[in-house]
C-alpha cells in the first residue's frame, strides 16, 4: 500500500494488516488450507522480492516495489475471502470489515489527494489546503470520493442481503448444492 512519493498513513497500514489478520484467524478456524494457500502466497512475496532485490542492487540500488508484486500478492486476501465467506458469517462482522477497509480505502486516497495539494508534510485538513488554482478542488475529490465509497461499500453490503446465507455458503461451497 502507498507509493514512494506518497506514503500511506501508518493508521491505514495497521488496519489493513489487523484485517487481514483476522481473516486469516477466521480462516484457519473454518477453512485451513485456504488460510495455508494465502500465507504460502505471502510467504512467496518476501521471498521472491528479496531474492531479486539482491540479484539486482549491484546494478541499481533498490530497485524492487510492493507494485510489482501485485499479481501473486491479490491471492492474500482473495483466499481469504474464499475461507471467510465459506460459512456465511455473521452480518455485523462483514459490516466491520466493510467499514475497516472504507477507512482504509479513504485514508490512503486522502494522503494521496495532500501530497499532490500541499505535499507530504503539508497540513493534514483539506480545508487548509491552498489549492486555489487546482482544475478540481481536492477537498471535492475528497469529499467525493468519501461518498462514492460508501455507496458502493453500502450497495456490496446490500447485495449480502439479497442473496442470503445460503446461497452465499453455496458459491464458496459448490459441494453443498448437490446435497440440496
Amino acid at each position: 500500500m502507498g507509493w514512494l512519493d506518497a506514503p500511506t498513513p501508518d493508521t491505514a497500514v495497521f488496519i489493513w494488516w489487523a484485517l487481514l489478520g483476522m481473516m486469516f484467524a477466521i480462516a484457519m478456524m473454518q477453512r485451513p488450507r485456504s488460510a495455508m494457500a494465502a500465507l504460502a502466497s505471502l510467504v512467496t512475496v518476501m521471498v521472491v522480492g528479496w531474492v531479486l532485490e539482491i540479484g539486482a542492487s549491484s546494478m541499481f540500488d533498490g530497485i524492487w516495489q510492493g507494485r510489482y508484486s501485485l499479481p501473486i500478492t491479490v491471492g492474500v486476501p482473495l483466499l481469504l475471502a474464499i475461507a471467510f465467506i465459506a460459512e456465511a458469517p455473521p452480518f455485523r462482522l462483514l459490516v466491520a470489515f466493510a467499514v475497516g477497509m472504507w477507512i482504509v480505502d479513504n485514508l490512503a486516497f486522502m494522503n494521496t489527494q495532500r501530497r499532490w495539494a500541499v505535499g507530504v508534510e503539508g497540513s493534514l485538513l483539506p480545508w487548509d489546503w491552498n489549492t486555489w488554482n487546482a482544475p478540481v478542488s481536492p477537498p471535492l475529490l475528497v469529499l467525493a470520493h468519501l461518498l462514492a465509497s460508501a455507496a458502493l461499500f453500502g450497495a456490496c453490503l446490500a447485495q449480502r442481503d439479497r442473496f442470503g446465507v445460503d446461497e452465499v455458503a453455496l458459491v464458496a461451497r459448490p459441494e453443498f448444492a448437490e446435497s440440496r
